[in-house]
């Protein structure tokens, strides 16, 4: 956000939009839980982002239909079905 905005700290709206993208990423891959998993929390920092940029800018971002990870093979602490983005989840977008 802070790129395509060209926040920067001095910068009035743009700034705030960049730290509305971080909280909103933040708390969704918070209510997500642990344990850890790094392709859990990029894919839920991309849908918030696609989403705060279509509401703040207008501009819509390609999303698959519903994104599913192929890692869980790889992530001894994967959560398997919980994960919204396993193939057997209940998926997110």
């Amino acid at each position: 956000m802070s790129i395509v905005t060209k926040a920067t700290p001095l910068t009035g709206k743009s700034w705030g939009y960049s730290n509305m993208m971080t909280s909103r990423a933040l708390g969704e891959i918070a209510k997500l839980g642990g344990p850890r998993c790094c392709k859990r929390n990029s894919f839920t920092a991309a849908v918030e982002a696609a989403e705060l940029v279509k509401e703040k800018l207008g501009i819509h971002m390609e999303l698959p239909e519903k994104i599913i990870c192929d890692f869980s093979g790889e992530n001894m602490q994967c959560l398997k079905h919980l994960c919204p983005y396993n193939e057997m989840g209940t998926g997110r977008n």
